[in-house]
């Protein structure tokens, strides 16, 4: 197997491939640093105006790096617990401030690392069409089977290598951004527990869509096909369609969802926000408020039979890219995401879909005629 691996590298430097992964996954740094930028542009740059609306204050530049993370005296637990759990009241009314930017750091931070894994899913989604769907037009694989390498060792051979570019992509674009906060004199919070797994998981991702796109190219033996699984995989993660799902669940609820109880709102008066914690709800992929492990906001009992409600989410549950689009879409905090469990579940799923279809694809080339 190591000369099969050893093959299809030096056909990829010899070709024209490497080049295409070069220049796409450049122009994706310079998409990182200007997507980055302007959404702590947008983030920052804004007036206080004051209760009697007489007077405006514009916050400068100087103003806005005074009060990030770096100089809030704040721990990173903390940061990251913000109105998912209570944390000391002077750290809570500290990133409440108008003039603090803590939130606004950790929301830039956080939506760029949601986003790490799409440039290079559709640049791995462009790479295996065109460089497996030349080894299968050119003779390549049918010159191996010939030669006496067995389909199995042809076919995780192919893995592996698409393996080791997911990886230097990840690292890659991991790189770039620990690079643009620099730039922008950030010491963002890193709270390695949240921060991992989220990396892991857009990995997973990305060879998930790898793995579905090498076992379409070969049982199919066509470029077509697998620029068609690319695209829909990467419009799946890019779009995120699939959110409607939870979003139906949480529509279906016989009591104005959007509404405020009254027991809420007395907390909210005597307590504060800071008081009240946040659960999400794994049955229905929603969050529920808390006060003394009570809860403070009555949802009442969805409309949708219970089969019906529960396969909707199961099969949310069973799409790649739940925590990828959860930050984009839903905005749930990566802490929560986390310590109720969704991390763990999309890990699983994501490894089982990558199980699923190597398997599947395996299975399948070994029986497939080459003329």
């Amino acid at each position: 197997m190591k000369k099969i691996i050893s093959g299809m590298f030096f056909r990829l430097f010899k070709g024209y491939e490497i080049w295409g992964l070069v220049v796409l996954l450049l122009i994706s740094f310079a998409y990182t640093w200007q997507t980055v930028g302007e959404a702590w542009f947008n983030q920052t740059s804004y007036t206080i105006y004051y209760e009697d609306e007489s007077t405006e204050e514009l916050i400068g530049r100087d103003e806005i790096r005074k009060n990030c993370f770096e100089n809030s005296g704040i721990s990173v637990y903390d940061v990251y617990r913000y109105s998912v759990e209570t944390i000391p009241q002077d750290a809570y009314d500290e990133m409440s401030s108008e003039r603090s930017f803590i939130r606004e750091e950790f929301s830039v931070l956080f939506n760029a690392l949601s986003n790490m894994s799409i440039f290079p899913s559709i640049i791995i989604g462009i790479f295996i069409p065109v460089f497996y769907g030349r080894m299968f037009s050119d003779g390549t694989v049918k010159n191996l089977i010939s030669c006496g390498h067995s389909r199995g060792k042809i076919y995780l051979s192919s893995l592996i290598v698409t393996l080791i570019i997911d990886t230097l992509m990840i690292i890659a674009s991991l790189i770039n951004l620990v690079i643009v906060c620099l730039w922008y004199r950030w010491q963002p919070p890193v709270y390695l527990p949240v921060v991992l797994p989220l990396v892991l998981i857009s990995f997973l991702v990305l060879y998930t869509l790898s793995s579905v796109c090498i076992a379409v190219m070969f049982t199919s033996a066509k470029k077509t096909a697998g620029f068609i699984a690319a695209f829909l995989l990467v419009v799946s993660q890019i779009s995120g369609a699939e959110s409607v799902l939870p979003y139906i669940v949480y529509a279906s609820h016989k009591t104005n969802t959007l509404g405020i109880s009254e027991e809420y709102r007395d907390v909210l008066k005597e307590k504060g926000r800071n008081a009240m914690e946040q659960k999400l709800l794994l049955s229905e992929f929603d969050v529920r408020f808390y006060y003394e492990d009570n809860e403070v906001i009555d949802f009442g009992e969805s409309s949708l039979p219970p089969a019906v409600k529960y396969t909707l989410i199961t099969a949310y549950y069973l799409t790649p890219n739940v925590v990828v689009n959860n930050y984009r879409i839903y905005c749930f905090s990566p802490y929560m995401l986390q310590r109720d469990g969704i991390v763990a579940i999309n890990t699983a799923c994501n490894v089982l879909w990558i199980l699923v279809s190597n398997s599947a694809g395996i299975l399948v080339f070994r029986k497939r005629e080459f003329n």
